[in-house]
């Protein structure tokens, strides 16, 4: 497997929360590219102050919102690895604190600056989890991971003033990467077909983007998927914060597992094997 392993220096600070492997350093004892692992969280455990570790170098505080919970109950809320992961429930899912919030730092969430990978596992509870939840006729991005307003009900037309970028399941069971380009002035997709993803089913997710061809490519449990090529401007904006679970004023209602980010590396380029433990740690 063709990777980069260009070097990247991570600036990340203080943020706030409402195995087996291919050669790109899934699972294991080691990473071979620990340096430029710029976020890794294990979702294990939480504290008193409701903040739960990132195991990468910098050590980032990291806060959950109020309904969101680390669980280990087993059955449909068991994790994938470790003691927890991450529960967004049905109850509230238009509250900023069923969401996973983070503060923007253009070094680590502008993407296309550089290699970058960004993975992770989900499992949706329910065939509706991903999808349109409130706000059916208005804009529902990709909720995994994304740059984007939390608390406006943005609508179609004002998608360019509150949305970066965002990669995740989307409803059907499909899973797609977007983002606003500036320079054209549209929001550019790429999505895979439907039911690559399936509900109450642990699935390994992943996005990559190689900056020398601007390719961008979506696995599912180390199957390509998708693939697409960067156009245009993306957008960047410090004044939106980053989210796992959440795009406008709406929620996810699901489970989200071992999330990490690498800047300076695309781990995936063709079809590999998903990690069969939690990413290491080193």
């Amino acid at each position: 497997m063709a990777e980069n392993s260009n070097t990247y220096s991570p600036l990340l600070k203080n943020f706030v929360i409402a195995g087996s492997s291919g050669s790109g350093g899934g699972g294991g004892v080691t990473d071979p590219y620990w340096d430029n692992v710029s976020l890794l969280l294990p979702l294990d455990s939480i504290d008193g102050s409701r903040n739960t570790p990132d195991t990468s170098t910098n050590s980032n505080t990291v806060a959950l919102g109020l309904n969101a919970e680390i669980v280990n109950v087993g059955g449909v809320r068991d994790p994938k690895y470790g003691d927890g992961a991450v529960f967004l429930s049905d109850v509230n899912r238009s509250s900023s604190e069923s969401s996973v919030l983070t503060p923007y730092v253009a070094s680590l969430y502008d993407w296309w600056t550089d290699d970058y990978t960004v993975e992770g596992w989900v499992r949706a509870v329910g065939p509706n989890s991903w999808g349109v939840w409130e706000w059916a006729a208005a804009f529902s991005g990709p909720k995994f991971i994304a740059n984007s307003s939390t608390e406006v009900n943005f609508q179609f037309g004002e998608i360019g003033s509150h949305f970066c970028w965002g990669f995740g399941p989307k409803s059907g069971g499909a899973l797609e990467f977007a983002y606003w380009d500036t320079t054209g002035n549209t929001l550019r997709t790429v999505t895979s077909s439907s039911s690559v993803l399936v509900y109450d089913t642990w699935h390994h997710i992943s996005m990559t983007h190689a900056v020398t061809d601007g390719s961008i490519k979506l696995f599912v449990d180390g199957v390509l998927v998708q693939s697409g090529t960067r156009t245009g401007t993306p957008k960047s904006d410090e004044l939106l914060p980053f989210t796992f679970g959440r795009v406008r004023r709406e929620s996810v209602a699901g489970l989200f597992d071992d999330v990490r980010i690498t800047k300076g590396v695309a781990r995936y380029t063709e079809n590999f094997t998903p990690p069969t433990e939690p990413f290491p740690t080193a």
